[in-house]
């Protein structure tokens, strides 16, 4: 695990900002660690949805993803990052960015490079789908302006893309501000859509982060 940057976290029940850690390259131990800490609360999910005979497509979509897995498919492969935020002593959040293979797909900088966010999540103590009472906020937002900042170090403009699960379409293009382009190729049998943030919404994002 890298040293980390001081950033903060809203605290739902004291509606305070509290002192948090971001973290880069993380450790297959880190990403281990943070997959069995959240663990006991995504089973006792399935084990509620299934008990009540949800249907599966009204689960939470990210319930799926194997992180410890997710890490060694990405520990060889030098453009994925990844990146975690800690606070308590917990991972509050994870987030995997790959910066080589994506192209832009809209406006004038249609083709030029960006930065991809491959996989994005909260802890579950911090989702409403989890619990009654969320603990931490802005684990989304503060991911999306690490994956901006990296665009723009790495002369990208700022631009970003994703696909987004449906339950998280919102986030992206009305807390974020980013265009939904429609379904992604890659992911056709799903139905994602693909999002991506421009430069100009970049430069908004970013100023609208520093009011």
């Amino acid at each position: 695990m890298s040293a980390f940057t001081s950033i903060k976290l809203f605290h739902h029940d004291s509606s305070s900002l509290k002192p948090a850690e971001l973290y880069a390259d993380l450790s297959k131990l880190d990403v281990t660690t943070a997959e069995l800490s959240w663990q006991p609360y995504i089973e006792k999910k399935i084990k509620s949805l299934e008990s009540a005979g949800t249907s599966q497509d009204d689960w939470p979509e990210h319930l799926h993803w194997d992180w410890s897995q997710l890490r060694r498919d990405t520990q060889s492969k030098l453009a994925h990052q990844w990146y975690g935020i800690k606070c308590d002593g917990k991972w509050q959040g994870l987030m995997v960015l790959e910066t080589a293979l994506h192209r832009a797909r809209i406006g004038a900088d249609k083709g030029k490079h960006l930065v991809y966010i491959n996989y994005l999540a909260s802890a579950p103590w911090n989702l409403a789908e989890f619990v009654e009472a969320p603990v931490y906020g802005l684990i989304g937002t503060i991911f999306v302006r690490v994956a901006i900042e990296l665009s723009f170090n790495l002369e990208f403009k700022g631009r970003i893309g994703l696909h987004a699960l449906t339950q998280s379409e919102g986030f992206y293009r009305d807390i974020c501000g980013m265009t939904d382009v429609g379904p992604g190729q890659e992911y056709s049998q799903s139905k994602l859509r693909y999002f991506e943030m421009t430069k100009d919404q970049a430069e908004d994002f970013v100023r609208e982060e520093k009011q």
